[in-house]
C-alpha cells in the first residue's frame, strides 16, 4: 500500500531532529556514519511503530540482497552483482510488499548525492526491481556554522526527485492509495 510522502518525510525529519538534539555529542566526537545511523534507527523505530527498522540489513526475504551497481570507471558489460547493505531500512521482514523506506547516509558528502548512493537508492526504489522500497532517502549530515544539520534527497520509483517531482510523486502515491481501497 502506498504511503503518503508527507507522513514519511515528517517522520524521518522528526527522527533526524531528535538525533541532532539528543545525540549532539556524537557530532562533537566526530563518530563514523554507522554510529549515527544506528542511533537514528532507534528514533525511526519510535516513528514507524508499525514497521521494523533495521541497520545494514542484508537480506531479501531468504537471500542476501544483491544489486549490480556499476562503479565509476568500470565496463558496462560487467554483470557481477554485489551484496548490498542499506544503512537503514523501514520494512516488514520477509515481505517485499511492505518495504517502505530505505536510507543511505553520509557525513559531509561533497556531492549532493554520491554516485554509488544514488545508484543504490535508484535500485532499491525501482518498482520493477527486486526490492521495491516505496521511498528512498539520501541523508547528508554536516556541520554548518558550528552546528550539526542534515539534508535529505528523496528517491521514488527508481528516480531522484526534485522539489516539483516530490509533489507529483506524492500525488501519484495518493492516487494509488485511493485506487487500492
Amino acid at each position: 500500500m502506498p504511503s503518503e510522502f508527507s507522513a514519511v518525510q515528517g517522520r524521518l525529519d522528526r527522527a533526524c531532529c531528535e538525533l541532532l538534539q539528543k545525540d549532539i555529542r556524537l557530532f562533537e566526537f566526530d563518530v563514523n556514519e554507522r554510529t549515527l545511523t544506528q542511533r537514528l534507527s532507534l528514533y525511526l523505530q519510535s516513528e514507524f511503530r508499525e514497521h521494523k527498522v533495521d541497520c545494514e540489513y542484508n537480506r531479501s526475504i531468504d537471500e542476501p540482497k544483491k544489486m549490480f551497481v556499476e562503479p565509476e570507471g568500470t565496463r558496462s558489460d560487467d554483470t557481477k552483482a554485489v551484496t548490498v547493505y542499506p544503512d537503514i531500512v523501514v520494512h516488514q521482514r520477509g515481505m517485499h510488499e511492505s518495504n517502505l523506506l530505505v536510507v543511505e547516509a553520509k557525513k559531509n558528502a561533497t556531492d549532493p548525492v554520491p554516485y554509488h548512493d544514488a545508484a543504490k537508492l535508484r535500485g532499491f526504489t525501482n518498482q520493477a526491481g527486486n526490492f521495491r522500497y516505496e521511498w528512498g532517502a539520501f541523508l547528508n549530515f554536516q556541520i554548518v556554522a558550528g552546528r550539526p544539520t542534515f539534508t535529505i534527497t528523496w528517491f521514488w520509483h527508481g528516480h531522484q526527485l526534485s522539489g516539483d517531482e516530490i509533489r507529483l510523486a506524492e500525488q501519484a502515491a495518493l492516487k494509488e492509495l485511493g485506487d487500492g481501497e
